[in-house]
């Protein structure tokens, strides 16, 4: 979807400590195998809700987009993992604590692709009224609950901890939205269902999260090899629709924000259908953060502006892919350089 007039004017984020697989190895915590996937590191909350991480980062990004809490007229917070108590929505409570307005708070479940999803949504309810002015999109997850190992859920994958959030404006920004597309791959929805049980419901009976399990054990209806040439064409499509919309080519494209990954090799096999190499993404970061879930692309965008590593002009293309199957673009073109960046 091509978008007009629509601007990034604030990030945020809030990552709690950074712990060295090394340490976590020493206490136990993690197989000493996971040294040799390229991991380095892990943001550990300890007993942080993850709400609360969405809060203060919801803060700093309203602080640094000079706009104030009345000019928010929507809050959508996505996230990949429990947030509090059943029944309980964690939005309305992100609501109170950052802009505190009679407006809708939305909860999003897309998986890792959450931020793209609720920004091609905040986008429409922006661009449906001139009465609206901005809205505000946050994520978070704390992975160290009881029904999941951060470093044991899938050999080669570590989770890490986080918050982030975005201020999405029709007043002009830093950045600017160019392009934002979401797809479903129908086709693919039993990839991560695998053949657990529907009813009931795993954390109802105290069923623990096993990814590498799900992963494996998924209905046979696809096999791997034809998941791998149905996802390829939809990406190859999704990828070509979003520069199309963006008005650009992929010879334009500065760096790409993805999902963390530790491994080159996995990333390469991420970044292939954009036609550019490791070097546009985000492996380092990544590695020394664990995989935050919905929170990847705007930690990652807020290091990229804080370090100085963009400049006015360049184009960012962010994509995620969440369970279901989902994926989504989108395109980012940097208009200047906001005043909490370091030169």
């Amino acid at each position: 979807m091509k978008l007009n007039g629509i601007y990034l004017t604030g990030v945020g984020v809030h990552l709690p400590e950074q712990v060295p697989l090394e340490d976590a190895v020493a206490q136990g915590d993690c197989d000493e195998a996971q040294l040799t996937t390229g991991w380095r590191a892990a943001r550990v909350a300890g007993t942080m809700p993850a709400p609360d991480m969405a809060i203060e980062a919801g803060k700093q990004a309203l602080a640094r987009s000079g706009h104030a809490p009345g000019d928010i007229d929507l809050l959508l917070h996505t996230s990949t993992s429990h947030q509090g108590p059943d029944s309980w929505m964690p939005q309305h409570y992100i609501l109170r604590n950052t802009v505190d307005r009679e407006v809708p708070a939305i909860g999003l479940r897309q998986g890792c692709e959450g931020f793209l999803a609720g920004a091609e949504l905040a986008a429409c309810y922006l661009m449906a009224s001139p009465d609206r002015t901005a809205a505000m999109i946050t994520t978070a997850d704390n992975f160290g609950h009881p029904l999941i190992d951060r470093y044991r859920s899938h050999h080669g994958l570590v989770l890490g901890d986080g918050g982030t959030a975005a201020v999405l404006s029709k007043r002009e920004g830093f950045a600017e939205v160019l392009a934002v597309n979401s797809f479903s791959v129908p086709a693919l929805e039993g990839m991560t269902r695998g053949d657990e049980p529907l009813f009931p419901p795993g954390c109802t009976v105290g069923r623990k999260i096993t990814l590498e399990r799900q992963a494996t054990s998924r209905p046979g209806d696809v096999t791997p090899q034809e998941a791998v040439v149905i996802a390829g064409k939809v990406e190859a499509e999704a990828v070509r629709q979003v520069l199309d919309d963006a008005g650009i080519e992929i010879a334009d494209i500065t760096r790409v924000i993805h999902p963390a990954a530790a491994n080159e090799l996995y990333l390469e096999h991420f970044l292939k259908p954009l036609g550019v190499g490791p070097s546009h993404g985000m492996l380092e970061f990544g590695r020394w953060n664990g995989h935050m879930g919905a929170s990847d692309l705007l930690a990652g965008f807020d290091h990229l502006v804080g370090a100085g590593e963009l400049r006015p002009g360049d184009h960012v293309m962010m994509f995620a892919v969440g369970p279901g199957m989902a994926m989504s673009y989108g395109v980012i073109r940097i208009l200047g350089t906001p005043g909490w960046a370091t030169s």
